[in-house]
């Protein structure tokens, strides 16, 4: 669910941003407020963070001034906190039990029986997402060469926003002491993306190369023969 919504609501954002269409803003905050409570902060990082990213390499903060978006940021606002208000309201102790988690780092140590156990390495992601991601990890390699050779789709702003979508949750979650398998879901989308872009532009060349190690080989046979 939290991937689902997450894809949702940024798929949202890429089609008001590539065709201005204003009547898709309601759809976008609802969106991100159904996101948020399905993981709390963490959609921050997987929606909000790629946003700002995007819009800042573009040079398009100033969008986040606009009415319209000022109103749909307002109603994800009001869906994400409408839980919290709720156990305010009805759950005894609540209130101070909000407080510990709002005080205590992202990420940090939990004292106690429920204490978390997933504290990993800042590489952990990079070392579980062939797995998690394959058939498409093979890919990779591929998409590090288009995100170097674009200088990160450089003139292409769908294609910049969908790397975005993957590479800053990537770097956000490695970068938190506590880390989950269940995370990469979140970035797979993105990833998927750029990994079909990238196929797509190496598909010209890699046929010629293709054909220069078979033809080689088959050359030198026929030669012995």
């Amino acid at each position: 669910l939290l991937a689902l919504l997450c894809a949702a609501t940024l798929f949202a954002f890429d089609r008001i941003h590539a065709t201005h269409q204003r009547l898709l803003l309601p759809l976008f905050g609802a969106l991100a407020g159904l996101a948020f409570l399905t993981k709390a902060t963490a959609v921050l990082l997987v929606v909000a963070l790629p946003i700002l990213v995007f819009l800042a390499l573009e040079h398009e903060l100033r969008a986040l001034r606009d009415r319209g978006v000022m109103a749909s940021c307002a109603l994800a606002l009001a869906i994400g906190l409408s839980w919290y208000i709720a156990i305010l309201a009805l759950v005894p102790g609540a209130f101070e039990s909000l407080w510990l988690d709002l005080v205590r780092p992202l990420g940090s140590a939990q004292s106690g029986a429920g204490a978390s156990m997933h504290f990993r390495p800042v590489w952990w992601y990079l070392a579980i997402l062939p797995s998690r991601a394959a058939p498409a990890s093979l890919l990779l390699p591929l998409v590090v060469w288009r995100l170097v050779s674009t200088r990160l789709y450089r003139g292409e702003p769908r294609l910049r926003f969908a790397a975005l979508t993957f590479l800053v949750p990537l770097i956000a979650f490695s970068l938190l002491p506590q880390k989950q398998k269940h995370y990469t879901l979140v970035m797979l989308p993105g990833f998927a993306l750029v990994s079909a872009e990238a196929a797509r532009a190496f598909s010209p060349r890699g046929k010629a190369w293709l054909a220069r190690c078979v033809g080689s080989p088959l050359a030198l046979a026929g030669i012995a023969a």
